[in-house]
């Protein structure tokens, strides 16, 4: 079966991370779910220090105090 969304013993009864849209050309996307979420992301790394006394800058060896 080739469609956007379709039910089964059931109207309009969608969880929220699933994705919907059309089909093909139709003009929606897939705009839910995880799919849409790793489609618009990009990875990135974040280091966050929590330690009371700071590192050294860029393992340089130069303290930050």
């Amino acid at each position: 079966m080739r469609a956007g969304t379709f039910w089964v013993n059931g109207y309009k009864t969608i969880h929220v991370s699933s994705p919907f849209g059309g089909y093909g050309e139709s003009g929606y996307g897939r705009s839910s779910g995880l799919d849409a979420l790793r489609e618009y992301s990009e990875v990135k790394s974040v280091w966050v220090e929590t330690a009371a006394k700071p590192a050294a800058s860029f393992g340089y060896g130069a303290s930050l105090e």
